[in-house]
């Protein structure tokens, strides 16, 4: 979806599910840089700004 749909409003939300994903599976790296790309690409939405408290979580 993220890929096919880059625009659709339901992607930031898609992008933080597969950075938990990321998490569980201890790629922590990979799960900053999904989270950094959600508040980078899709700033002022709700996806960014859990991703942002996701972000300060991980630190």
């Amino acid at each position: 979806m993220i890929d096919a749909n880059p625009t659709h409003p339901k992607v930031p939300d898609a992008m933080i599910a597969l950075a938990n994903n990321q998490l569980e599976s201890g790629q922590k790296a990979a799960a900053r840089k999904t989270l950094e790309q959600v508040v980078a690409k899709y700033p002022g939405t709700e996806g960014a700004h859990v991703a942002n408290n996701r972000l300060k979580m991980l630190k």
